[in-house]
């Protein structure tokens, strides 16, 4: 049958592809009797006549009156023919005066999403108020008791029972004001979030006037802007068992001047109310819905928010009291909403939420007036006030305006990072923009048209090139191609000449649609009998420099040879070719890599100094696309830039093609010992595998993986995910692996558009269980460095698979079955089954042998200083480099004088370790902040050590703040290391009497890591009892004996499995475990089983002790003295 339509169709001039019959299949039999073809195809006709005598099938041209910028981008003359496309507005048969009317066709443009990839997570932090209740108003049939009662009384009696329902209505609240059509895409997606998900009974939606003088009121319908209105109060629930949600960007009059506060206040007094804030946070501060950070408690579950218990994170409450509306203020992002939905849903918990400050006076709002004076004037101070990135985007948009706000979308999307929907909102409140559709309240958000004034337009235009214009058309269009089919319409035209509409054509399109485009949104194509497609004006790119070496250097002479010139070549690098580049900047060029990627091409340089430095630029034959080598050149120089030489090259200089014509980079040398110049290239990891002599043993496969892994972890938290890791790109010198081939990295979720056009090597990347089309991620990553040790483990190279060869080879060689293990976890297909970068940094680290352990701690300790030497030597000759490698052996050095006793010096060098992570951080806060955060909890544990429990205490509670942000920002990767942080937290609490907030802060702790447990099974496991070992030291202190108890006899027994799995580590945390259970024991009278417990953490301690008294020798004492505290009978615990 559907042969025959095929056929049919065929026959009659239609030819459609599989998906398109299946789409008209589907469309007829959805359609109404009634409804007209969504585009009607006219027969061919002759042109009408057009005023001006302008050819309707042709784009007009701009006059010459008419400054050519701002005729609209158009495709190149080398692309194939199009049709423009156009916001729309009301067809009606009428043009503007001051352009030329336009046959058109309407059609449904795919619109971006702005929630995206984070709809899924945000439905899942949704959850916990997915909750239902047992409703006294409606029954229905028990049926078990139903039969056991007609069994009782043999009577045919019923049975009911009252039905269970979710528990929670919810009133969405949409703020409808003109600034708010920016947002009604958010608007709509979080509606139909909060439907999806399951969790309310009935969801209402109203519409919230805040501009009027009648402001605050709700009407029935969102962006209707028509009654009946109602007051806000009609909203409000007694019973406290409706949500009210507020979506709003805070511009409202009714958000400055206070009467916004009043009502939510009388919300906040009856249920659960929130808002969802529309803007970024960086602009929250320049809204009338401000927020701070405060620590919320709750005392049952759905309450209203005026019987929160709300105190400052930080400072005691007789400091600092809360004193505004206790409404949070949300985000639309999973973390911000998972934190506040577990609150509300919990009969008493605590968390910390962005709360409303409202109490801000309207006369502090920050404001440019551009309305006043010329627009020379304005655009002027709107360059001011505003953003480099908003200015860009304002430029691009009067390119293409009139716009529409979904088109105000597209043109951001195109631009890319670091531009984002906040700062459309910059361009739309500067004053440069007019509403031009007439009656707007009679239009859908999505139809409203904004415009600039031609001087203003022929101002922003002069900020930016034709050629960047092009570049950002063609991205809105690959955005159109990728996106239909699979997101939410808004209605554009596209210029037809047998369209049913006129509208005004103003020669500028935000699009142009080619013919496969064009089929997929139902348009007919131009017959070639009509004149064709439109005759696009091409735009004149500049050609690329065909004779680039003139700039470059590529074909200009040899500068003349003076003495030691040209330097050895080294092996893997050959002579220069005639046509490559002699020099780049300062840098002279003498050898090119006969290994890797041929282009870019790899080379040596020598600097003026005669350091031998790696460059990387493209080749001749690669410089036809410098859009291309740019972006490969620009990626590898931002992500050397974030390593800053830790486990990388260290980044020396670089080019954008400015200066030169070409784009290039230039790196340190890495050499097999950094100290030697003789010593040649450092080799790969396959290479450093043929010089073991055939089998890596134990000691060498931990040094090179725990610093591989490493180097994984350094990249994730400065927001790289390499994506491309094989022996080629790991390296491996006397200093540690440096990893290199940075070119298509992931750079904060942002993949490069080139991956595919390199070879990659297939055997250490995911094989299954990844979506089509997806990009790189840490998980993947994790899979690559899982891969790569375990062939580094068995030389497997080539074609490595997990088989049982390779565990036969594993079986046999000297690596820690333990360790094996867990890079065997790395392989799992499942992404969240993988250890994170820290985990397996944490496996390389611990589970070595006793016998090895002690025979090596000297050398650790020798090994640990001479690096300190060493960096400390290298930062003293170039201040502005080596810092964090000498912060790093700081803490390590720490670390091991601690280990060994010596606290006085330990604390010395962290603390020296500490004030060179501050100075990193400030200079580069996304790899700073993450590194500052550990060494201080490091520091808090030695000041503690140290007696200095108030210093500690600041110390440890900074390092939670930024744990806290990370963990905002990144929760899957931060949340582990917030819960270490807040156990050293509760620690330093109780050393300064401080019981009941130490008690509060573990729970947070225990809370947090049985929630990541929950996520993935038999993982935190150590993190948990420590915790609860803390828990429960914490119940004892405040009387509570029972419950800590309870808790620490639940550490004991994760510690027996955790010793059993792995004795070194944790034999001395289970022996302290023991010795705390001996101490609750006997808090509740319970002697015997208390000296039992004792007895066995006694001897535990005994041999640790007898092994290394300077670290356990306190910890033995500390039993003896329980010991007596259980045989005496009397005074107090110990």
């Amino acid at each position: 049958m559907l042969g025959r339509l095929r056929d049919v169709l065929a026959k009659s001039g239609v030819t459609l592809a599989d998906e398109e019959l299946l789409d008209v299949l589907w469309l007829a039999g959805n359609l109404p009797p009634d409804a007209a073809p969504l585009v009607r195809a006219r027969p061919p006709a002759a042109p009408e006549p057009r005023p001006g005598g302008q050819d309707g099938n042709r784009p007009t041209q701009p006059s010459p009156t008419t400054p050519p910028e701002q005729a609209g981008p158009e495709p190149s003359g080398d692309s194939a023919p199009g049709l423009p496309l156009r916001a729309a507005a009301q067809a009606d048969g009428r043009a503007e005066r001051n352009s030329t009317p336009r046959r058109a066709l309407a059609v449904r443009a795919p619109d971006s999403r702005l929630l995206d990839a984070r709809e899924l997570r945000l439905g899942k932090s949704l959850r916990p108020l997915r909750q239902r209740f047992p409703d006294h108003r409606r029954h229905e049939l028990d049926v078990v008791r139903t039969v056991a009662a007609m069994a009782d009384t043999g009577l045919p009696e019923t049975v009911t029972r009252p039905v269970r329902t979710r528990w929670l209505s919810l009133a969405l609240l949409v703020d409808d004001g003109v600034s708010m059509v920016l947002w009604q895409r958010l608007a709509t997606e979080v509606r139909t979030l909060m439907e999806r998900a399951g969790a309310f009974r009935d969801i209402r939606v109203y519409g919230l006037d805040t501009r009027g003088a009648a402001a605050p009121r709700l009407s029935t319908r969102p962006y209707g802007h028509k009654g009946p209105y109602q007051t806000p109060a009609s909203v409000s629930d007694p019973t406290g068992n409706t949500l009210v949600l507020v979506v709003s960007d805070g511009v409202g009059e009714a958000w400055w001047d206070g009467r916004m506060r009043d009502v939510m206040q009388l919300w906040a007094r009856c249920g659960p109310t929130a808002v969802v804030h529309a803007l970024p946070t960086r602009l929250w501060a320049n809204s009338g819905i401000t927020a701070q950070r405060w620590r919320v408690a709750t005392h049952r579950r759905g309450g209203p928010n005026t019987d929160w218990h709300i105190t400052d994170p930080v400072l005691p409450p007789e400091l600092v009291t809360f004193d505004s509306v206790p409404v949070p203020v949300l985000e639309p992002s999973p973390a911000a909403v998972a934190g506040w939905a577990r609150l509300i849903a919990s009969p008493g918990t605590t968390a910390q939420l962005p709360l409303w400050s409202a109490g801000r006076p309207a006369t502090g709002r920050p404001f440019a007036d551009t309305r006043q004076g010329d627009v020379a004037d304005a655009v002027l101070r709107f360059r001011e006030a505003a953003s480099p990135e908003a200015y860009r985007l304002a430029a691009h948009l009067a390119a293409v305006a009139p716009v529409t706000p979904p088109v105000m979308r597209l043109v951001q999307n195109a631009l890319g990072p670091p531009t984002d929907n906040g700062h459309i909102v910059e361009v739309f409140l500067g004053g440069l923009m007019r509403q031009t559709t007439a009656a707007w309240p009679t239009h859908l958000p999505q139809h409203q048209l904004f415009d600039f004034s031609d001087e203003a337009r022929r101002l922003l235009l002069g900020a930016l090139s034709p050629q960047e214009l092009l570049r950002n058309t063609r991205s809105v269009t690959r955005q159109l191609e990728a996106a239909i089919g699979r997101s939410s319409n808004f209605p554009a035209w596209v210029g037809h000449p047998d369209g049913t509409a006129v509208i005004a054509d103003t020669d500028r399109s935000f699009g142009w649609l080619k013919e496969r485009l064009l089929r997929r949104l139902g348009v007919p194509p131009v017959s070639a009998g009509a004149g064709g497609a439109p005759e696009a004006p091409p735009v004149r790119l500049p050609e690329a420099r065909r004779e680039a070496g003139r700039e470059t250097g590529r074909e200009t002479r040899p500068e003349a040879p003076h003495e030691g010139w040209p330097p050895d070549i080294p092996p893997g690098w050959s002579q220069l070719l005639r046509s490559d580049p002699q020099r780049l900047g300062s840098y002279r060029l003498y050898a090119r890599s006969t290994w890797g990627w041929d282009d870019p091409g790899i080379y040596l340089a020598q600097d003026e100094d005669g350091t031998t430095v790696l460059m990387r630029t493209p080749t001749p034959l690669y410089s036809m696309d410098p859009r291309q080598a740019l972006e490969l050149i620009r990626t590898e120089a931002e992500c050397l830039e974030r390593m800053r030489g830790r486990y990388a090259p260290r980044l020396l200089d670089w080019d954008d093609g400015r200066r030169q014509g070409m784009p290039w980079l230039a790196a340190s040398y890495l050499r097999r010992r950094e100290d030697d110049p003789g010593s040649g290239p450092a080799p790969n990891l396959h290479a450093f595998f043929g010089e073991q002599a055939g089998s890596v043993g134990d000691a060498v496969f931990r040094r090179v993986g725990g610093d591989l892994a490493r180097a994984v972890r350094h990249a994730h938290n400065v927001g790289l995910v390499h994506g491309t890791l094989a022996p080629r790109t790991v390296l491996v010198t006397d200093h540690g692996v440096r990893l290199v081939g940075w070119m298509t990295a992931t750079r904060d979720g942002v993949h490069s558009d080139h991956r595919e056009k390199y070879p990659r090597s297939e055997s250490y990347l995911v094989t299954g269980g990844a979506s089509p089309g997806r990009g790189p991620t840490r998980e993947s990553d994790i899979y690559s460095t899982g891969a790569l040790l375990l062939a580094f483990a068995t030389d497997r190279w080539s074609d490595f698979r997990p088989d049982e060869d390779a565990l036969a080879r594993l079986a046999a060689s000297e690596i820690d079955p333990r360790l094996v293990e867990v890079l065997w976890a790395c392989l799992d297909q499942d992404p969240a089954a993988r250890p994170t970068a820290d985990e397996l940094v944490d496996a390389f680290a611990s589970g070595s042998d006793d016998e090895t352990d002690l025979a090596g701690s000297a050398d650790d300790l020798a090994l640990a200083e001479s690096l300190v030497l060493r960096y400390r030597a290298s930062a003293r000759r170039q201040p502005g480099l080596h810092r964090s490698e000498l912060a790093s052996a700081l803490k390590n050095l720490s670390q091991q004088l601690s280990e060994r006793g010596r606290r006085v010096e330990a604390l010395d060098t962290i603390t020296e370790a500490v004030e060179l992570y501050r100075e990193l951080a400030v200079e580069h806060p996304a790899a700073g902040r993450p590194d500052l955060a550990r060494v201080l909890n490091n520091l808090a544990v030695r000041l503690g050590d140290a007696g200095r429990h108030e210093e500690s205490l600041a110390a440890i509670t900074e390092a939670v703040q930024l744990f806290r942000e990370l963990a905002t920002e990144d929760p899957h990767y931060y949340r582990a290391a917030l819960g270490t942080t807040l156990n050293n937290l509760a620690n330093r609490l109780s050393h300064l009497g401080r019981r009941e907030d130490a008690l509060a802060v573990i729970t947070e702790a225990v809370e947090l890591y049985q929630e990541l447990a929950a996520d993935q099974a038999d993982s935190h496991h150590p993190e948990i009892a420590r915790s609860l070992n803390n828990l429960a030291n914490r119940f004892g202190e405040v009387g509570r004996h029972e419950e800590g108890l309870a808790a620490i006899t639940e550490a004991v027994r994760l510690y027996r499995e955790l010793a059993l799995q792995r004795p070194r580590p944790y034999i001395p945390a289970l022996a302290s475990s023991l010795t705390n259970l001996a101490v609750r024991l006997g808090a509740v009278g319970r002697r015997e089983e208390a000296l039992a417990a004792l007895r066995e953490g006694l001897e535990i301690r005994r041999v640790l002790a007898e092994e290394r008294p300077e670290v356990y020798g306190e910890d033995l004492e500390q039993s003896f003295r329980v010991q007596s505290w259980l045989l005496d009978g009397d005074g107090d615990r110990p």
